[in-house]
């Protein structure tokens, strides 16, 4: 998906330097090699985003997935697969774009 110079696509491993700097950007946050390797760990490449502003990424949307318990009248105390949000980062010069991550979300009739 595309929005004049700002593009939405999804992120790959070679990308790992690229999330951890717009990460660090947006929470002013050294990361460690030890944290480095800890979000690697984390990460689930299928399930990331990115927003390109030109050649520079300038923000990221991950999603990680865990099951969740849920109350035992709706499925009958049973676990169900959900996602979570993860490394949801915007470059200060780059929070135009992140509108640009609930498009996806709402053209599968998710909520946003």
């Amino acid at each position: 998906m595309s929005t004049g110079e700002t593009d939405l696509r999804p992120l790959t491993e070679g990308d790992l330097n690229a999330v951890i700097a717009v990460d660090s950007a947006a929470y002013g946050q050294a990361y460690t090699p030890a944290m480095i390797a800890h979000e690697k760990a984390l990460l689930e490449w299928d399930r990331m985003l990115g927003a390109w502003d030109r050649p520079r990424l300038v923000g990221t949307l991950g999603t990680f997935s865990f099951d969740m318990t849920v109350p035992e009248r709706r499925a009958i105390g049973r676990t169900v697969g959900v996602g979570g949000g993860h490394l949801r980062s915007v470059r200060i010069r780059g929070r135009e774009s992140l509108g640009l991550f609930a498009h996806p979300a709402r053209q599968r009739g998710a909520a946003w």
